[in-house]
This record gives structure tokens, C-alpha cells and sequence, in this order.
């Protein structure tokens, strides 16, 4: 017998994927980390059920018996209607039936979406935009990528692949798109960039590595100018693009999620630098994610299997 009172949530990323059962409130009820890394969709979904079956073998399911619901958060183009996955990137596109081959595996009823979009409608299930209907969700992570709720449904555009605000550009197409400055992405491009101009920075000496938003910020607090300029810029760019994105949508509330803001400082930064007269009209203000940071994917995902993917 299976119990309808939790999802199977597996939160899949480029680096990592977590999977864990959520109950239906939105408490992860225990979840595991594995690594990933930069491999195909068909690796990608092997691991994805082998990772599912450790799950298992390492808790159980809290309620004695197997969730018959599944929700996956991926990065990528997806078909949500039809359950599959488009693609990760252009550069490698092979259509995987996913929701499919999930059920088969496991005997669930499986629903898929990206990623940002579904940590789009988990700020809407659980976290801080429960009571809008118009809504922006920006996630400024590794990448950066939005979700846009509109009268109370997600914008997807024709194909599934609304919100890709990283390829924007704020400069007559001249200088970096804006995931090359207010990224994880971002911070690595322009550190390469710019090191020329900043030949004392400690991050010279890093040259060869990737560098983390972390020592980027605790180097700005030391006095480094190149990480300070990085910094700068990306907040400029956040505070553009919010300004940018209400004129268009015209949100009752922005929420500001990922990696990069997760401390609070740097979202901090984005929001005083927003315009006063846009931020008037945002009626419920500009908000970092009140969802634990560890767990925004995961209940994203949990939010898409619970079947709120249709109400949004």
C-alpha cells in the first residue's frame, strides 16, 4: 500500500542532486545529498533512480510505505504537459521521456518542471508569497534564471522556456550578458575579466580556479577592489532587472532566492539600490526567500509532485 500524505522530491542541479520525501505541509522529512557533476540526461536519469533507491535503503519512508506521488526539479527545457525533458543546455538536446520512466521504475505518478519555475511555485505553496498573484521570483545562484507568476499562473511562454533572464543584456548588446556579471557564473567571467586591471588583488593568485561567491564577499570585506567592483555590479544588475521586470508585470512582491543572496547581504544591497518610486508600487515589498536556502530546490520539486504545478 502507498500513502498520498508525502512526495518523492528529487531537486536535480548541475553540481548536485538532493532527494528526500516532503510531507505534504512542506516539511522535508529527510533528505541526502549526492554529487553530479556535468553529465548527459541519460546518465543524469540512471543516477536519479539509483539515488532514489538509496534514499530508501538509507531511511525508509516515514510513513511505512512507498509516497505514490514524485516531483523533479531539473534544470532545462521541459514539456511539462507530456513529462518530458527537452534538454539541458542547447548544446546537447536529447529528448528524455522522464515522467515516464520514473513511473515504470517506481510506480508513481510523476511530474516534472525546471527548476527555477518550480522553486517559483514553492514560494507560493510555502514561502513568502502564499497570498499573491502576481509575483517575481529571481534566483541568483550559480546561474541566473526568474519565474513569474501573473494572475495567479507561471508564465511560461510558448515553450516552457520563460524566465532565462541571464541572456538579457542592459548594454546595447555591447559587455557581458547579465549571468556574466550577477552569477556564480558571472563572478568567475569577470574576475577573468577585469584581473588585469587590478594587479595587487588576491585574486590573482587564484587565477587558475574557480572561486566561490563566499570568498568574493570576504574579500570585498577586506578591502579588495576587484571583488568590491564585482560586487557593485552585480547588485546594479539585480536592481535593474527588478526595476525592469515590474515595469513589465507589475508584482505585488519580488522574492530574491539562491546561493548568492542566501546570507542576506547582498540582497540587502539590491534592495536599497532599487528605485524608491519602483519600489512603491511593489504594494508587499522586495524580499529574500524565507525558505531554507538548503531546501528551496527540494520543495520546489515537492510542490510540482503534490500537483500544485496546475494551479500555477
Amino acid at each position: 500500500m502507498k500513502t498520498e500524505k508525502s512526495c518523492i522530491a528529487i531537486d536535480a542541479g548541475g553540481t548536485k542532486m538532493l532527494v528526500a520525501e516532503v510531507a505534504s505541509d512542506g516539511t522535508v522529512l529527510n533528505g541526502k545529498r549526492y554529487p553530479t557533476g556535468r553529465i548527459n540526461q541519460r546518465e543524469l536519469v540512471k543516477r536519479m533512480i539509483a539515488n532514489v533507491k538509496d534514499y530508501e535503503e538509507s531511511f525508509g519512508w516515514a510513513y511505512g510505505n512507498q509516497p505514490v506521488l514524485m516531483g523533479i526539479g531539473i534544470v532545462g527545457n521541459l514539456d511539462i504537459k507530456h513529462g518530458i525533458w527537452n534538454f539541458i543546455d542547447h548544446e546537447f538536446v536529447e529528448p528524455t521521456p522522464l515522467a515516464a520512466i520514473m513511473k515504470e521504475e517506481f510506480g508513481v505518478t510523476c511530474y516534472i518542471d525546471n527548476d527555477v519555475k518550480a522553486a517559483t511555485i514553492a514560494e507560493c505553496v510555502f514561502g513568502g508569497a502564499k497570498d499573491c498573484r502576481d509575483m517575481i521570483y529571481i534566483n541568483v545562484g550559480t546561474g541566473l534564471a526568474a519565474g513569474t507568476v501573473s494572475n495567479g499562473r507561471v508564465i511560461r511562454g510558448a515553450d516552457n522556456y520563460a524566465g532565462e533572464i541571464g541572456y538579457m543584456n542592459f548594454n546595447m548588446g555591447k559587455g557581458p550578458h547579465l549571468e556574466g556579471i550577477a552569477s556564480g557564473i558571472g563572478l568567475n567571467q569577470r574576475r577573468k575579466e577585469l584581473l588585469s586591471e587590478y594587479p595587487d588583488s588576491p585574486l590573482r593568485e587564484r587565477e587558475n580556479e574557480v572561486i566561490s561567491g563566499q570568498m568574493v564577499f570576504e574579500l570585498a570585506k577586506d578591502g579588495d577592489a576587484l571583488s568590491q567592483r564585482m560586487l557593485e555590479e552585480a547588485v546594479e544588475t539585480v536592481a535593474l532587472l527588478i526595476e525592469n521586470m515590474s515595469c513589465v508585470t507589475a508584482p505585488e512582491t519580488v522574492i530574491l532566492g539562491g546561493g548568492l543572496v542566501a546570507d542576506g547581504w547582498l540582497a540587502a544591497r539590491i534592495c536599497e539600490r532599487v528605485k524608491d518610486k519602483v519600489k512603491t508600487r511593489i504594494l508587499k515589498g522586495i524580499h529574500l526567500s524565507s525558505l531554507n536556502p538548503n531546501y528551496t530546490g527540494l520543495l520546489g520539486a515537492a510542490a510540482v509532485g503534490l500537483g500544485y504545478q496546475k494551479v500555477f
